[in-house]
C-alpha cells in the first residue's frame, strides 16, 4: 500500500469495461455510475484511478493496487456462473465477463494476502464473495424488492437496511439506512473469512466484512442518482477506519 502520510490518497477503482456494444442504453447507466463514483471519490479528498479489467492485463491492475491506498471493485454485470459452481441459463441472466471477473478475483486475493484495503459495491461484493470461495443466488425472483426489471434507467429502488451495531459502517451510516438497490444476485454461501453486517427486511445480505482483513463491500448502490451522498464517503471512511483497526 502506498504511503498513507500523504495528504491526497488513492483509490483505484476496478470496473469491467467501457465498452459494451452488446447494450448501448446499459452503457450510459454504467458511466454515469463510474462518474459518480470519480466525483464523489474527489469529493471526499480521494485521487480516482479507473482500471477497466477487461482490457488490462492482471499484473497491471495488480500493480495499480499496490500503488493504491484502496481498492473498490464496483459494479456492473452479473459474475460469471461457472466461477462459483452455478449454470449459465438461470432466470433474468444477463451478460458476462468470465476475463474481468476472474481479474478482479485474483487482485482481490493478493489484496487481502498483503493486506490492502478492498471495497465493493454491489457487484463488487458478490465478486469479493466469489474470490474468497462463496457463491451466490443466481436470481432473486421477479417479485424482489431490490430491482425493478422495468427498464435498466428506471432499475433503482429504495428499501431499507439494517446495520448491525459495533461496525465501522454502523459508526458512520447508523444502524437504519435507504438504500438504492438495483441487483437480482445476492449472496448465498459466505466466502472464507466474511461475516455479514447489514441485512434487507428480506434477509438478503447488504453487507460484508472480513474477520482479518482491511476488506467491507455493500450490495447496495451509494453513488446511485438518488441515493444518500453522504453514503459513498461513509463508506471510504468506513473501510479507512477498518485498515487502521486491523493494522
Amino acid at each position: 500500500m502506498s504511503d498513507s502520510s500523504r495528504e491526497e490518497r488513492q483509490l483505484l477503482i476496478l470496473d469491467i469495461t467501457d465498452v459494451r456494444t452488446y447494450d448501448p442504453d446499459y452503457e450510459q447507466v454504467r458511466r454515469e455510475l463510474t462518474e459518480r463514483i470519480v466525483q464523489r471519490t474527489r469529493h471526499s479528498g480521494w485521487r480516482p484511478l479507473v482500471v477497466f479489467a477487461e482490457t488490462t492485463p492482471v499484473e497491471e491492475i495488480d500493480d495499480a493496487a499496490r500503488r493504491s491506498d484502496a481498492v473498490l471493485i464496483a459494479g456492473g454485470e452479473d459474475v460469471a456462473p461457472e466461477l462459483y459452481g452455478a449454470h449459465a441459463g438461470y432466470a433474468r441472466e444477463g451478460h458476462h465477463f468470465p476475463t474481468a471477473d476472474a481479474r478482479q478475483m485474483e487482485v482481490v486475493r493478493r489484496c487481502v494476502e498483503r493486506g490492502t484495503p478492498v471495497l465493493g459495491i454491489c457487484r463488487g461484493l458478490q465478486i469479493i464473495n466469489v474470490a474468497l470461495g462463496g457463491t451466490l443466488i443466481t436470481d432473486l425472483g421477479a417479485q424482489t424488492i431490490h430491482r425493478d426489471f422495468d427498464t435498466i434507467r428506471d432499475a433503482f429502488v429504495e428499501h431499507p437496511v439494517s446495520i448491525n451495531a459495533g461496525n465501522p459502517l454502523a459508526d458512520a451510516l447508523g444502524e437504519q439506512v435507504s438504500c438504492m438497490s438495483a441487483h437480482h444476485q445476492a449472496i448465498g454461501t459466505l466466502g472464507r473469512g466474511l461475516k455479514p453486517i447489514a441485512f434487507a427486511p428480506d434477509g438478503v445480505i447488504e453487507a460484508v466484512v472480513h474477520e482479518s482483513a482491511p476488506v467491507m463491500a455493500v450490495q447496495w448502490h451509494p453513488e446511485a442518482r438518488h441515493a444518500d451522498p453522504a453514503q459513498f464517503p461513509a463508506l471510504l471512511e468506513a473501510g479507512t477506519r477498518l485498515a487502521l483497526a486491523l493494522s
